[in-house]
């Protein structure tokens, strides 16, 4: 594993964030890669554009994730590959759905591991964690589901922005700064959001636009 290696714990729940710094060799080659791709608009909740990656992407990473997965989440018996894709913020805040300007969670298995492999630097913005202030929900499992939608059927729509501090439904409870070749990993029912700094550009351009690569994977 790399020598550039933490885990930080978030908010009440103790939460792991495992921290990878200079995750990836050749860094320039796999942005050059990237930057050959063709994006398109992503569906669902992403608020921009995406493109696949092919699975070979995690064969540099792989002995450093495997150490991960198994000693900071439990993951002993192996992941499967959900999804892959190099991801471009293009949504400008103006055009953001309620969905988009909430945190959000990607799943509510806690055997799904979030990566989120961060190709700028801190300028871009990174991503930030909540807690919802009613339930004091900070992961949302099966059984807060139901609690948790419900609370959010009874909050006022969030300002025409990208969520990236306190409100009255959520709590900021901790973050990680973006790094160039710095890799997150969390469990994806951790909820979070694009920490996504004002004046970003929106550009659907992998040189212009916040890059990063986020990677799904759930365990057996």
């Amino acid at each position: 594993m790399s020598a550039h290696f933490r885990i930080d714990r978030i908010g009440r729940e103790q939460s792991p964030v495992v921290i990878i710094d200079q995750a990836y060799p050749r860094l320039d080659l796999l942005r050059a890669h990237i930057e050959t791709l063709t994006f398109t608009d992503a569906p669902g909740g992403f608020p921009g554009h995406r493109a696949p990656i092919e699975e070979a992407y995690l064969a540099p990473i792989s002995k450093s994730l495997q150490s991960v997965l198994t000693d900071v989440f439990g993951l002993s018996n192996g992941v499967i590959i959900k999804d892959c894709q190099a991801s471009l913020v293009t949504t400008p805040p103006e055009k953001l759905s309620v969905q988009q300007r909430r945190p959000h969670i990607d799943d509510t298995d806690d055997r799904l591991i979030a990566m989120m492999h961060y190709l700028d630097g801190e300028d871009k913005g990174g991503t930030a964690f909540f807690r919802q202030t009613r339930t004091g929900f900070e992961t949302i499992t099966p059984d807060r589901k139901a609690a948790y939608e419900a609370d959010l059927e009874r909050s006022s729509p969030p300002p025409q922005s990208f969520m990236t501090q306190s409100n009255e439904d959520f709590e900021r409870i901790g973050a990680v700064s973006a790094r160039v070749n710095r890799l997150a990993i969390y469990r994806g029912n951790l909820l979070h959001s694009g920490d996504v700094p004002e004046g970003l550009c929106f550009e659907p351009d992998p040189k212009k636009a916040r890059l990063s690569v986020n990677t799904f994977l759930m365990g057996r």
